[in-house]
């Protein structure tokens, strides 16, 4: 990708509504031309209020030192690593400094997490998903019978142990937060899921708050991973799969995924059927 080329990508993203065209980010005026720097640089001149400004001003990319295909390369890298981007790896692959690459990401970190600030799920008719699972905490204990202690026990446990929540709304968003409980997350949720959603959720105590709020419907995800642990991954149950998934992962199993080959699973009764009876 040239210069050229990667200047009018980043113009159609900035400026969607007006097909690439300039906008003044001072005064909004569309009346803006060309105004290129000495070295080539991308400039632009509001004829409304006589001020400068770039395709990145305003934005994370202001006042770039790089190329803007070195940053298209970085979003591109950054949003299909499944399992993240070490930094090292991404000084690398960008030709960066590792102190650069470190301060690019963390930019993005914090453009996504702006984006999802007073985000909501679902709507009158809609339905919406959550799920939480506990990660981290865990302190390998040594192999030895007199000194194996139950670390399920609060007072067993490091403090370090959280509960990552999701909310997905079918065929739309997901929300992601982090709590120190199941439970704690109930006034997030709340404030998150549009009245009028049905919310789907497994059985845990910590959903049941949700019932005077919203329509519930629960899940015995044991019951259904007996009987959806088969075939190839073509269909997942949104969060209840996620989460299921990295607890089977963390013990060294196998996914559990399910087969879809066109008729979506729905709730009937405790139990994901495929087709309802």
């Amino acid at each position: 990708m040239t210069d050229a080329e990667a200047e009018t990508v980043f113009r159609k993203v900035r400026w969607a509504e007006t097909n690439g065209e300039p906008v003044c980010p001072s005064c909004g005026g569309v009346d803006a031309y060309d105004c290129r720097r000495p070295n080539g640089a991308s400039r632009f001149r509001c004829r409304a209020c006589q001020k400068d400004f770039s395709v990145t001003s305003g934005t994370l990319f202001a006042s770039h030192k790089l190329p803007l295909r070195g940053y298209l390369a970085a979003i591109a890298i950054f949003c299909n690593e499944v399992k993240g981007k070490s930094m090292l790896a991404m000084s690398r692959d960008l030709g960066l400094s590792y102190k650069a690459a470190f301060v690019l990401c963390h930019k993005m970190r914090e453009a996504m997490a702006e984006e999802m600030k007073g985000r909501t799920i679902g709507g009158e008719g809609k339905i919406a998903e959550v799920d939480g699972g506990y990660f981290g905490g865990y302190v390998k204990p040594a192999n030895r019978k007199e000194n194996c202690i139950d670390r399920r026990l609060l007072e067993n446990q490091n403090g370090k142990r959280k509960s990552v929540i999701i909310i997905r709304e079918r065929n739309g968003n997901s929300l992601p937060a982090v709590f120190g409980t199941e439970g704690a997350a109930l006034a997030w949720i709340k404030s998150r899921i549009v009245d009028g959603t049905v919310v789907n959720a497994d059985e845990a105590v910590s959903w049941n708050g949700l019932h005077s709020r919203f329509e519930m419907k629960r899940i015995n995800p044991v019951l259904w991973r007996k009987r959806h642990n088969t075939g190839t991954v073509e269909h997942r149950i949104l969060p209840v799969d996620l989460m299921l998934r990295f607890e089977v992962a963390g013990i060294g199993g196998s996914p559990v995924t399910i087969q879809s080959r066109g008729d979506a699973p729905v709730l009937h009764g405790n139990v994901f059927h495929r087709n309802p009876p």
